[in-house]
């Protein structure tokens, strides 16, 4: 950092024929935000490190860990007040001027993903609800429908894995505001700075045919309600106006880019 202050240095005044002054380069320091404060300094007896404008840490809520009904936003709004209330009173953070930042685990991934339950629509936070399913009967029979290539592979065979996410987005909105509203209601509430979401789900993997299948239904879509979607519908996260079909055609990478069959094969 000190030899990188003083090149910059030799060369602004290089370029403006000003005299290098003599100066102490200040030292910068960024923020880091922790995943969680140092217990060890509960249980260790070690006072040593308290509080810093740099080491900060998030506050952590798993919204799974509490119940899933139309209360949920209201439960961790006050648990994220508790424990934002709790690093305040160990002196962890800055009692004036206090930089908060919540992490809401699992947020936006349906409880069906880590339980038994196949209504993704039952999590107040999932971004994926049936009414934006993909279309998985391609052959148009009903009496065979849904066509998954391993139907016993019931972690893969979720319709609802899909990116455009055109009704799961204001589904979680919804649950935002109320988490926002409940969490302001107190009017010793502390502002919180950012917030951080983390969220470990993915739409299509390997290890089942199904994830392969699931892409290939997106581009035969004839349900009446989302034909078109791959070719039309922009995909939330890209460019405006992005679609799928553009994306699979400009967006390949590695083997991928030379040994890929059509989607349409």
């Amino acid at each position: 950092m000190k030899y990188s202050r003083v090149l910059c240095s030799l060369i602004l005044s290089a370029f403006s024929g000003m005299a290098i002054a003599q100066s102490t380069p200040q030292p910068f320091y960024p923020r880091c935000w922790m995943w969680s404060y140092p217990k060890y300094a509960l249980t260790s007896g070690c006072t040593a490190w308290k509080r810093s404008d740099y080491l900060i840490p998030i506050v952590r809520i798993d919204h799974h860990d509490y119940d899933q009904g139309p209360n949920n936003a209201t439960l961790v709004a006050a648990a994220a007040r508790a424990k934002i209330a709790n690093l305040r009173s160990l002196g962890y953070l800055d009692p004036v001027s206090p930089q908060v930042a919540v992490l809401i685990q699992n947020f936006g991934l349906p409880h069906e993903a880590i339980s038994a339950n196949t209504d993704a629509d039952a999590d107040p936070t999932s971004l994926f609800v049936q009414s934006d399913n993909v279309d998985v009967d391609i052959d148009g029979d009903p009496l065979h429908a849904p066509d998954w290539q391993d139907s016993a592979d019931i972690v893969s065979a979720r319709p609802w894995r899909q990116p455009w996410m055109t009704n799961g987005i204001p589904h979680a909105w919804q649950w935002m505001d109320s988490f926002l509203t409940v969490y302001k209601s107190d009017s010793n509430y502390v502002p919180i700075d950012r917030f951080h979401f983390d969220l470990e789900y993915v739409i299509t993997n390997v290890g089942s045919p199904n994830y392969t299948f699931l892409v290939k239904a997106m581009t035969q879509e004839n349900d009446g309600q989302h034909d078109g979607r791959w070719s039309n519908t922009p995909v939330p996260g890209f460019d405006p106006n992005t679609t799928m079909a553009q994306l699979w055609a400009t967006h390949p990478s590695g083997w991928h880019s030379t040994n890929r069959l059509s989607v349409d094969s």
